[in-house]
């Protein structure tokens, strides 16, 4: 029925199963959810990082590393955004019954569940679905870099110009033999 609100529920063991877990590895970042999925042709568009290659489970939450490599979204990390929610792909199952003891919601209705869960995206956002707790966590010791660091390049541009200078000095000695 449209414009009708439907509870849908996500069980922990498909949230939690390998593959599921495994397929939000390497996946994009976005500032907000975008419009559509993410892929190839809309990336660049909408990418703003990338999650790590370990994520696994932290309680009733997945956990990994990210990487932020655009200036506006770090600065509005920096600035307070930093709660988290996955984009995905499910199938859902309409058949409703009532969240079982132990899971998160226990004893809530639902009209529909998820099942075969696959990442898509993580994104940054103002107000996460899975609440609060879904959220960018860093201590006093950690810092939001951007990635690649221009900073890094000029050592190794000097690094490379004072290589290239040395082989032409050899070259130029070798000739004057």
């Amino acid at each position: 029925e449209r414009g009708k609100l439907i509870n849908v529920w996500r069980p922990a063991k498909e949230v939690f199963k390998p593959e599921a877990m495994a397929s939000f590895e390497l996946v994009p970042v976005t500032d907000n959810h975008p419009p559509t999925a993410i892929d190839s042709k809309n990336a660049v568009m909408f990418s703003r990082g990338t999650t790590g290659e370990n994520v696994r489970r932290d309680g009733d939450l997945l956990k990994t590393t990210i990487v932020i490599n655009d200036e506006g979204t770090i600065t509005k990390v920096e600035g307070g955004k930093h709660q988290l929610s996955n984009g995905y792909y499910a199938e859902t199952v309409f058949d409703s019954g009532v969240v079982p003891q132990g899971e998160r919601d226990a004893g809530k209705p639902y009209d529909a569940y998820q099942r075969d869960i696959h990442g898509n995206h993580v994104a940054i956002v103002e107000l996460a679905r899975a609440g609060r707790s879904a959220r960018i966590r860093m201590d006093a010791s950690d810092e939001i870099r951007s990635i690649p660091n221009p900073n890094l390049r000029k050592p190794v541009m000097d690094e490379l110009q004072k290589a290239l200078a040395a082989e032409r000095q050899t070259q130029s000695f070798q000739q004057t033999k």
